[in-house]
């Protein structure tokens, strides 16, 4: 659910370099056992690359002939880390979804290219295209939706269902980014849809339909939803960066796009659903579920990647089992907390999953593929582990005037991108990121140009939708981890951009100003830090507000078409002024500008939430800094204090202590509950 992969890929494009190939032998020289590679790989994670707990599993012709952890269950506790302690797995949870949807179709319920407005007639959208989304769509993240409409769904242990009983009325007001079925790009928006449908078709919840239909008959004791009445004190524990106080219980109350909770055994058991024939899903609709569906939309066919969308799937011809012949599937996870990769090969009956807290589901994914790549081996299917790659960088050739039309501004979802020629290369710069290197790549032939130490070739494409893209095929290589591969679209050209000089003074009225989030609830993980949007244009980039264009004085709308994942979790950007306070909505969240803030007063005051619900903001001036602060709060409500480089330095959701609070200067107080709601505050 996290956008991981692309941040990875901005690093790596700064940051890559070869490493040899992995053997997997002792410091003895002795050949390591499938367990010793697997604990190995584990230690790793745990060790340099961020978790604090990994579970792992693997199964071989239905039985499961590797099951180990590695790490602490808490930092604090005496509690054991088992293979039965649970953690969430995030976007995995997709491929349940997916199954229900397809048992549905088998059960002949559901038509999966008939438009689902047929089943769901309550489903609208302010986008005449939105009759046209097929469940198909929704699985093969072609559908169009924007991508996040995240609402109260992270939640610290709540089960809050806001976020799936809301979700019809927040599409109602949103436009598709692109034609139903014209490409796919990562769409978590897509299978929250799809669960409705589900439900609405079956007749019952979600969680009801997957316990009756997958968990029950597959004996998968240990997976199950925020609404489901089970042990929560077996989940793993969550933390912060560098804190040992654990966090409450991750929720994340969108359960088909990734609100499951589970084991690695217990996805090992899931696997038997895709590896052999079983009562869940017929043989026909498991095939249907593994075709390249990418394919069918705009996408470049490419050697290698991690990406390759099926039915659920991420990828179904996974890098680098593709080298050696072999068909894999794949699906990660990311929440905020947890990390989860799911390895399916099921020409051999074998699977693999890795479970995190802490991490990310890219070194879960590597740490899978290493263990599945040793298995083989040792059965002989595959003779030895081939070298990391690395393109062949050519002699450089002039760059013809035609390459001209494609330099200037690109953008993608989060960021900009500037293309130059300096010296007869390509010239990358991000001008967001101080002193990002600037990247020069020598040109070949057909538009297509590559680093100089082979890891990354780059091609600029004028595609049929008559955009302008930078494609990117890159070979990463992680120490000790070894190598992945991305293949994507990467980049799209900004067109020019005019608006009028009302418009312009409007915006600029607005450049550098921060706008506060409202309409989350207080159990919420966006206050983990500082929620709040900063508004700011650019000169290399006029009429825009990142790939969002700017089309009058209080609205831009979104431009980014980038199938893949570079052009995921896009939205439109809608300014509006209510009783004299200016607003700003974007992915369905409601922010207030930082104008109307009020100091905290130093002394007794009151604060009351109004009708609205909406948050109320404060900030830490000269008078009540240093200070200390008492605050009396109902039980169903919160607040957040933060210093002023945006970082929480008390939340009541996880802070026990009241009293004695220093104020930071220069910081914030959110105050957050139902409306009506009283804070009886005490500066002193």
């Amino acid at each position: 659910m996290k956008r991981k992969l692309s941040l990875i890929l901005v690093m790596t494009i700064i940051f890559t370099s070869l490493f040899s190939a992995l053997t997997f032998v002792s410091a003895e020289n002795k050949v390591l056992s499938i367990e010793e590679i697997a604990n190995q790989q584990a230690k790793l994670l745990i060790d340099t690359y961020g978790a604090t707990s990994v579970q792992y599993a693997l199964i071989d012709n239905g039985e499961i002939t590797l099951n180990g952890t590695s790490g602490v269950f808490s930092k604090t506790e005496n509690k054991a880390l088992l293979d039965t302690t649970m953690y969430g797995i995030g976007s995995t949870s997709k491929m349940f979804i997916t199954v229900s949807a397809m048992k549905l179709y088998e059960m002949g319920k559901l038509d999966i290219d008939r438009p689902i407005i047929k089943y769901l007639p309550e489903f609208e959208m302010a986008d005449i295209r939105y009759k046209d989304i097929t469940a198909r769509m929704l699985m093969n993240h072609s559908s169009g939706l924007n991508g996040s409409t995240f609402i109260n769904t992270f939640l610290y242990e709540d089960n809050d269902t806001y976020s799936h009983d809301n979700f019809l009325n927040e599409l109602k007001t949103q436009s598709l980014k692109a034609n139903p079925g014209e490409f796919s790009v990562y769409c978590n928006d897509g299978f929250i849809l799809l669960e409705i449908l589900v439900e609405k078709i079956s007749g019952m919840p979600y969680t009801e339909f997957l316990d009756k239909y997958i968990t029950k008959p597959l004996k998968m004791e240990n997976t199950k939803t925020p609404l489901d009445d089970f042990n929560k004190d077996n989940l793993a524990r969550i933390y912060n960066t560098g804190s040992t106080k654990a966090l409450p219980n991750e929720n994340v109350n969108a359960i088909g796009t990734g609100g499951i909770y589970s084991t690695a055994s217990d996805l090992c058991k899931f696997s038997a659903v895709f590896t052999g024939k079983t009562k869940i899903l017929g043989e026909k609709y498991v095939n249907m579920m593994a075709e390249s569906e990418a394919k069918k939309g705009m996408w470049v066919e490419a050697d290698d990647s991690i990406i390759e969308y099926g039915l659920g799937w991420d990828s179904v011809n996974l890098y680098p089992f593709d080298e050696y012949g072999i068909k894999a599937m794949v699906k990660g996870g990311d929440t905020i907390y947890y990390h989860t990769t799911f390895i399916v090969l099921p020409e051999y009956n074998l699977s693999m999953a890795v479970v995190s807290s802490g991490g990310a589901s890219v070194y879960n994914q590597l740490m899978a593929t290493n263990v599945l790549l040793s298995v083989l081996m040792e059965k002989g299917i595959i003779s030895s582990l081939n070298p990391p790659k690395a393109f062949t960088v050519p002699v450089a050739s002039e760059i013809p005037e035609s390459v001209n039309e494609y330099l200037g501004v690109y953008a993608d979802s989060t960021t900009y991108y500037i293309l130059s020629i300096e010296d007869n290369k390509l010239c990358l710069t991000n001008p967001l990121i101080p002193n990002f290197p600037k990247m020069y790549l020598t040109y070949d032939k057909e538009n297509t140009f590559y680093l100089s130490d082979g890891s990354i070739k780059i091609k600029l494409i004028n595609e049929e939708n008559n955009k302008k893209y930078v494609y990117i095929e890159q070979y990463t290589t992680l120490p000790g981890l070894g190598q992945t591969a991305a293949s994507m679209y990467f980049l799209q050209k900004l067109e020019e951009n005019k608006i009028s000089d009302e418009a312009n003074l409007a915006w600029q009225a607005r450049q550098n100003k921060s706008y506060f989030l409202v309409n989350e609830k207080y159990t919420s993980l966006s206050y983990s830090f500082l929620p709040v949007a900063g508004i700011a244009t650019f000169d290399f980039a006029p009429g825009y507000l990142l790939g969002a264009k700017i089309v009058d004085e209080n609205k831009a709308v979104n431009q980014i078409q980038i199938p893949g994942v570079s052009g995921r979790d896009t939205t439109d950007y809608e300014f509006f002024t209510k009783n004299n306070k200016e607003y700003l909505k974007a992915s369905g969240k409601l922010f207030i500008s930082a104008d109307t803030l009020e100091p905290v007063y130093a002394g007794n005051a009151i604060c009351t939430i109004q009708p609205d619900g909406n948050t109320r903001w404060y900030y830490i001036d000269q008078k009540s800094a240093d200070k200390t602060i008492k605050i009396e709060k109902n039980e169903n409500s919160g607040f957040v204090i933060y210093d002023a480089s945006g970082a929480c330095v008390f939340n009541s959701v996880i802070d026990n202590s009241t009293e004695g609070i220093k104020l930071p200067l220069g910081g914030f107080i959110a105050f957050i509950s139902e409306p009506g709601t009283v804070f009886n505050v005490i500066v002193k």
